[in-house]
């Protein structure tokens, strides 16, 4: 499970939520969205940050994948904020983000992936976005899933009511969160 863990940290951020900064259920959706499936797929978490924190909001063990294998965990990882921010704004009657497959921050994330492990989908847009839409199809089925769904929506609600940094044993209880929903 700790494979492409790299001694610096990678920053992740959602400091361009998909909808306006002032709805923080959205940025926590996906803020959870995110962590949900850092837990699921072993990627290691050092620091989570109130949702919508500028300059990042959750900080991860490593910048980047190791493997080709891990890089498609982290490609599904990076688009599940935007989907479960996507999923929360339907439930909600409120206007659905109009970026495809995450924040641009997300996006930018995914591209230098695909310099490393899909040189291909760099120079292809099409080939860029099949990657994407697969990712996208992999990460909705999980968000079907009851267990992880609830997941994310006891994880945003938790997340909306931090006002500080959380690391250590504080930081591993909210993950723990996605873990027992995970076990049912």
């Amino acid at each position: 499970m700790t494979q492409g863990i790299q001694a610096h940290s990678a920053r992740m951020s959602t400091v361009r939520p998909l909808v306006p900064a002032s709805d923080l259920d959205a940025a926590a959706f996906h803020q959870a969205g995110h962590i949900a499936l850092c837990v699921y797929y072993g990627i290691r978490v050092r620091e989570i940050r109130e949702p919508g924190t500028p300059p990042v909001d959750l900080v991860l063990e490593a910048s980047m994948p190791d493997t080709a294998a891990t890089a498609e965990s982290w490609f599904k990882m990076y688009v599940a904020g935007g989907i479960a921010e996507e999923r929360y704004c339907a439930e909600n009657g409120k206007r659905a983000p109009d970026a495809a497959f995450g924040s641009e921050e997300d996006r930018l994330r995914i591209r230098k992936m695909c310099l490393r492990f899909h040189p291909a989908a760099t120079t292809s847009m099409a080939v860029m976005n099949r990657l994407l839409e697969k990712s996208a199809r992999s990460v909705r089925i999980h968000f079907a899933d009851p267990r992880m769904w609830g997941a994310v929506r006891d994880l945003a609600a938790r997340l909306k009511r931090l006002d500080h940094t959380v690391r250590g044993e504080e930081k591993d209880a909210l993950l723990e969160v996605v873990r027992d929903h995970l076990r049912g």
